[in-house]
């Protein structure tokens, strides 16, 4: 499904309305798509949950609404995710744990140079939030 003004319309929906094509907010985004003519994402997945918790606050001054127009998750897990409106979904990371195996293969490396390079899987969760259109869980 389009999200342009025509489709908008149709659902009984505002027309978002924004600065001048190309203009960069303060919190980074580009209101690119929305005078370009092309669609909108739906949703946005950002590297860490600060700057998830930034795009949230520069789609509201930008009159998009998280949930309504687009959805919105972060990676992280970080406190902060929790106190946002709407509260920010994001993937939790074991970040003690990630530490504690990074000491120890920099540690291994040290006392042998010669040692093969290893790649470590630690496990993930999705918490889900409001930010996503999930019941909080």
């Amino acid at each position: 499904m389009t999200t342009g003004p025509a489709n908008r319309r149709r659902l009984g929906r505002p027309e978002r309305r924004g600065g001048p094509p190309g203009r960069a907010d303060r919190g980074g985004t580009r209101q690119h798509h929305e005078h370009s003519g092309g669609p909108r994402p739906l949703g946005l997945a950002l590297a860490n949950d600060q700057m998830a918790v930034g795009a949230l606050h520069a789609l509201a001054s930008s009159g998009i609404r998280v949930l309504d127009d687009m959805v919105v998750t972060g990676f992280d897990g970080i406190p902060l995710g929790r106190t946002v409106r709407p509260a920010l979904t994001t993937v939790r990371q074991p970040m003690a744990r990630f530490g504690q195996e990074a000491v120890e293969l920099l540690v291994a490396r040290m006392t042998d140079r010669q040692r093969p390079s290893v790649a470590r899987v630690l496990p993930a969760r999705v918490t889900p939030r409001t930010s996503c259109g999930c019941a909080e869980g």
